[in-house]
Formats: C-alpha cells, sequence, structure tokens
C-alpha cells in the first residue's frame, strides 16, 4: 500500500511546492476516495496552498481569482479559521464593490454580482437592501423614461427612505437627474399641448422630439409626433411641391402624400462624378466606411472595378495596404454575371491558392490571395443570389486603415446571424440590409431606424456621415477618403 502510493504522493508534494493546487487535488482525488490516510493528510496541505493562493491573488487585485481558490480550499477544509477570515473580507470588498455600481448606476453590474456572490454563499448586511433597491431605481428609471417624473421621484425617495444613510445619501444624484428632466419634460408638454390645439404641426414635431429627448418611451409625445408627419403629408401643395420639416443636425425630411419611412432625406449620399457613380444603373458614392458596433469597421466600395496597392501611394486608390507592394499592385473587377476576376500589374507578384497568376484569373469564393512577398486576404462570396464580395485580411498587414474587411458592393450589403451573410453577427436576432438605390444608400431593418434624430420604420435612405440605431444594431456611416 505504502509503495503503491508513493509516486503519486511525491508528485502532489511537487505539484504544491510549485504552486500548482489543483495539479495536487487531481492526484490526490482517486486515493482520498479510497480512504488513504495519507491521501487525507495531504489534503488539508492541498486546502492551505488554495488559501496561500487566494491570498496572493486577492494582494494583486484579482478577487474574482481568490474567490474560486478559496472556494476550493472550503470544500476540502471545511471550517478553516484561515479561510473563514478570508471569505469574511472578500465579502466585505464584494459588498463595497455592488454599493460603488449602484451609486454609479451601474444596475445591471449590481444585478449580476449579488447573484454570483449569493451563488458563494456570501453574506453582508448590504445584500439584503440592494436587491429590492436596484429593482426600485430601475423601475424609476422607467417611470422616467415613459414620462411618469412624479411617480419616479416618490419611489426613489421611498427607496432612499429604507436603505443606510451613506446610500441614501448617494441616490441625490439619481433624483436630481430625474427631477431636471421633469422640469424640461413639464414645459416641453406644454408647448406639446398648445402646438396641437393650434394645429401648428411644425411645433408639435418640434416639442414632441424635445419631450422625447428627456422621456424617449412617452406615449404620447410618440402619437402626437406621428400625427404631426401624417398632417404635415397630408397638407402638401397641389403643385406637387413638398414642404419640409426642419429637424435637429441639420436635417430636412421631405414630406408628401403617402409619406413612409422608404422617403428619403433632403441631403442624400454625395455623389462624385460620372466614373464613380455607376454601379449597374444604380448611383452611389465610391467609398463609404462603415463602423459596425461590437463588429468591425468595413470599407464599403460601389465601384465594379477596383485597386489595391501601396497605401504610400498619393493618388486616390481604393484598397491602400501597409505593405510592400506596387502603387497599384492589382485589379479586382466584376463581371455582367456577378463573378469576379483578379488581373495583376506588370511586374506584380500575385498568387491565387498558392498559385502564381501572371494574367486574368477568376476568383471563386473561398479563395486566399497573396500579393507581393507576405500580404494574403480571402475572397469571399457567401450569398450565391448577392454579386456583393467580402475581402478579408489574413495577415497582419493594415488593409484600408484599420479596417475588418473590404465589401465590393454589387446592389446590396447583408448583415445578420444567417450563414450567408457578408457581414456575420452569430449573437444577433434579426439581420440589416444595406441596399443601393438611386438616391444614395439605404437600410432595411425591423422595427424603428434612428438616424441621429429622425425616427423611420423598416426603410430609410442616409445621409453621409450619420449614426444610425435600430433595435438590434449601431452604427456609422462615413465618407472614406484614403489620403485623410
Amino acid at each position: 500500500m505504502f509503495t503503491w502510493f508513493w509516486l503519486p504522493g511525491r508528485r502532489a508534494r511537487q505539484a504544491l511546492a510549485t504552486g500548482r493546487p489543483e495539479q495536487a487535488r487531481e492526484l490526490l482525488e482517486p486515493h482520498v476516495k479510497a480512504g488513504h490516510r495519507k491521501a487525507l493528510s495531504l489534503l488539508t496541505h492541498v486546502a492551505a496552498g488554495f488559501l496561500s493562493r487566494a491570498e496572493r491573488a486577492l494582494a494583486t487585485d484579482n478577487p474574482e481569482a481568490a474567490w474560486d481558490d478559496l472556494l476550493a480550499a472550503e470544500a476540502m477544509a471545511p471550517g478553516d479559521a484561515k479561510a473563514g477570515d478570508l471569505r469574511a473580507t472578500l465579502t466585505k470588498l464584494a459588498a463595497a464593490t455592488c454599493r460603488a455600481a449602484f451609486l454609479a448606476g451601474n444596475l445591471e453590474f449590481v444585478r449580476t454580482a449579488i447573484a454570483r456572490f449569493k451563488a458563494r454563499a456570501a453574506v453582508h448586511p448590504a445584500f439584503d437592501w440592494l436587491p429590492s433597491a436596484t429593482t426600485d431605481l430601475q423601475a424609476a428609471r422607467d417611470l422616467a423614461d415613459q414620462g411618469d417624473f412624479a411617480a419616479a421621484l416618490g419611489l426613489i425617495d421611498r427607496t432612499r427612505s429604507r436603505l443606510p444613510v451613506e446610500a441614501g445619501v448617494g441616490l441625490t444624484h439619481a433624483r436630481d437627474d430625474v427631477a431636471a428632466r421633469y422640469e424640461r419634460g413639464r414645459a416641453a408638454q406644454q408647448q406639446l399641448f398648445a402646438a396641437v390645439e393650434s394645429k401648428e404641426w411644425r411645433e408639435v414635431h418640434r416639442w414632441a422630439e424635445d419631450l422625447l429627448a428627456v422621456a424617449p418611451e412617452h406615449r404620447d409625445a410618440r402619437q402626437l409626433r406621428a400625427m404631426a408627419w401624417d398632417r404635415l403629408a397630408v397638407s402638401a401643395p397641389a403643385d406637387g411641391a413638398l414642404p419640409t420639416l426642419d429637424v435637429p443636425n441639420g436635417f430636412a425630411v421631405a414630406a408628401g402624400p403617402r409619406f413612409s419611412a422608404a422617403r428619403t432625406l433632403t441631403n442624400p449620399i454625395p455623389v462624385a462624378g460620372p466614373a464613380d457613380r455607376t454601379v449597374g444603373a444604380v448611383a452611389a458614392p465610391r467609398r463609404l466606411f462603415l463602423s459596425l458596433d461590437g463588429v468591425g469597421g468595413f470599407l464599403l466600395l460601389f465601384k465594379p472595378r477596383i485597386q489595391i496597392g501601396a497605401d504610400a501611394n498619393p493618388a486616390p486608390i481604393d484598397v491602400p495596404v501597409t505593405a510592400g507592394l506596387h502603387k497599384v499592385h492589382t485589379e479586382i473587377a466584376r463581371d455582367a454575371e456577378g463573378g469576379y476576376l483578379i488581373e495583376p500589374k506588370e511586374g506584380a507578384a500575385v498568387a491565387v491558392n498558392g498559385q502564381p497568376v501572371t494574367d486574368r484569373r477568376a476568383l471563386k469564393s473561398g479563395d486566399e490571395v497573396q500579393l507581393g512577398a507576405s500580404f494574403r486576404f480571402r475572397f469571399e462570396q457567401p450569398n450565391p443570389l448577392s454579386g456583393t464580395a467580402v475581402l478579408t485580411p489574413l495577415s497582419h498587414h493594415r488593409m484600408a486603415g484599420h479596417a475588418t474587411g473590404v465589401i465590393l458592393v454589387a446592389s446590396n450589403l447583408l448583415v445578420g446571424p444567417a450563414e450567408d451573410t457578408h457581414i456575420p453577427v452569430p449573437r444577433a436576432l434579426a439581420g440589416l440590409i444595406f441596399y443601393t438605390t438611386p438616391d444614395g444608400l439605404g437600410v432595411r431593418a425591423d422595427g424603428a431606424i434612428r438616424v441621429q434624430t429622425v425616427e423611420f420604420h423598416t426603410n430609410a435612405v442616409l445621409p453621409v456621415p450619420c449614426q444610425v440605431e435600430t433595435d438590434e444594431y449601431r452604427f456609422r456611416i462615413d465618407v472614406y477618403d484614403p489620403r485623410s
């Protein structure tokens, strides 16, 4: 029996000596289950090893790692006094962190953190009042967003009266914020209803927007804003000239009979010149940059033929690359059937799937292209029904600034969770479609589309530059200048 346990026991001691208590635990576990006395005695040393590492983690400001090691130590040595002291320290730190997050208004963090600490059997007086206070403060926020500021203030006051003094004082900032919104919202609401009574629909829209700025879920303001759109559309002159509704940030939205969100803004995407306009028969700019929150940045090109070359080139080039390339290294062109050809320039090294290319060659989805000595990218056409193609860098070189990819837009660009999208977003629940129109770049999404402060439904044509938010996505569109 002694000989049989000698080797795993020695290895367990070595693991403890080198700060690897989890390996020692793994080595001892079968022998502990078998009731081996020496293994059981070594288990207390393993627990001490976990505790020592937990203290080091806490000293280096890593409380999560300290909690993990503490729980491992408690599982092997329940009732250990040293573990009890460390638990008390970590619990106090957790309570202080949750209180600070609550007072800073980070309610989602508080909810998640408290659930995690309760699962660890952490007990502290703060964990008794924080859950209900967090729920109440979130409810007050929701009431304020709906425009019920009086109810929100009353709920904050009642919550504050039940909290410890230091926490109650900390809610003063939240109350002051709601009170300030209350004053702004009350003034806007008075002006809004006065404008409705006088049927000044431009003023109705103006004051509805002001009210929604402080109470974004205010039902009456949303309904009256929609009514303003409708009334302005109905009142269009018989000569067909569409009135414009002035809204913030320089937007002017055309209103007219059968107005819908698909109608265009009066400042559509700028178009460069005849050579840069055509994508089939659709007008579009040559280059835009799409910054999609949480996903990346993408250079959008609307030309049927693009050039790739060194970014040191002072002349405008479609896809500049920080690599040892010729000024214009190669061209990629879309044919009439939606296929693509790559054509190296004279003396430029180009390879597709490891095979050198010296003349024009067709590209197929999944091809890996190498330019020069080391710059590589993948060519893909993920959707067989779309002529749009995606160039994704595979090497470390910078492509078009810091672009995640370059997209050669034929007529549409698909974003979303499906496998055949040009920009995959696996965690998304719905898709987003960009499409070219005679007026510029349009976007289609489920639900509301908020372009700056103007809200559309389902479809919108985008000005450039602009910031856009839908129920699922947030993104920005800018004109791309490779020389900037």
